[in-house]
């Protein structure tokens, strides 16, 4: 005895997003799995009406009609609808797949990523040094770390000022001292 599989399609009753779907239980008691529609269904209500498409036992058949009703509602692209990839019988988005990235974050931006050539990196690399010079870390156009007499130079006036706190008597540059003490001390 083979399972009927059931392509159908939910149009959320007040937002009017629809999504298209696959399931072998009952397609008028089941929800949907999609991220998106489950996300949707959370904030607005589970308030659909569901339209059985296509129902088959053959896994193949299924495949293609359900491929021809994706890209017939370009339900990938298209702002109506909730899914995130094709319905095509196969299951939805691992979660391994969503670490690794391989899943459109956005709608409609699969490979749309643009890829790190040289002169990407190059013109990137150009605007982090322009940043660290504005920022004060590059010196005669050489980078150095932060630490010692370099670090003192560099630091904000703040730090240059050393203050007394009139309640524990402890000094200290005036940045942390205002954090620390003052109004805030603890001997207060």
């Amino acid at each position: 005895m083979s399972t009927t599989i059931y392509l159908y399609l939910k149009t959320h009753n007040t937002t009017g997003l629809q999504y298209l779907g696959k399931t072998v239980k009952d397609p008028f008691t089941y929800k949907g799995s999609g991220v998106y529609w489950k996300s949707h269904l959370k904030k607005h209500g589970n308030d659909v009406t569901t339209k059985v498409l296509f129902e088959t036992t053959d896994k193949d058949e299924f495949e293609k009609v359900a491929l021809e009703y994706s890209t017939r509602f370009d339900i990938t692209n298209n702002k109506n609808f909730a899914n995130l990839i094709e319905e095509r019988g196969q299951g939805g988005v691992t979660t391994n797949q969503w670490k690794k990235g391989n899943v459109p974050w956005n709608k409609g931006t699969v490979g749309t990523q643009r890829p790190w050539t040289e002169e990407r990196k190059k013109k990137q690399s150009e605007l982090m040094a322009q940043r660290h010079e504005e920022l004060g870390h590059v010196k005669g156009g050489k980078k150095y770390e932060l630490k010692g007499p370099a670090r003192i130079d560099n630091t904000s006036s703040l730090n240059k000022i050393i203050q007394t706190c009139p309640h524990c008597g402890k000094e200290g540059n005036l940045g942390n001292m205002k954090r620390w003490h003052f109004d805030k001390c603890k001997v207060k």
